[in-house]
């Protein structure tokens, strides 16, 4: 019985920091998948030590964003135009 008690308490605590910590770190902003948060922190510890809890999702973070640019200001721009003539059979 106490055990029982024990692990329904622990998953309870467990998913309210997890959701605490989440929103504070990630924020609700954010349109980052859960996944590739779980493994930019995995990475951040492995490459920056500690401090990679928050660097590694920082990193990931800017460099999605900055990808979304990129992308957003090539839609703008259209095709590129090439010097070549199309060729037609």
């Amino acid at each position: 019985m106490q055990a029982g008690v024990l692990v329904v308490v622990g998953i309870v605590l467990s998913v309210v920091i997890d959701e605490l910590v989440r929103n504070m770190i990630v924020g609700k902003a954010s349109k980052v998948h859960s996944l590739i948060m779980f493994f930019s922190v995995i990475g951040g510890i492995q490459f920056f030590g500690l401090v990679g809890i928050v660097a590694g999702p920082l990193v990931v973070a800017v460099a999605l964003t900055l990808l979304e640019t990129y992308r957003n200001d090539r839609a703008e721009l259209g095709p590129v135009a090439t010097d070549r003539p199309e060729e037609t059979s």
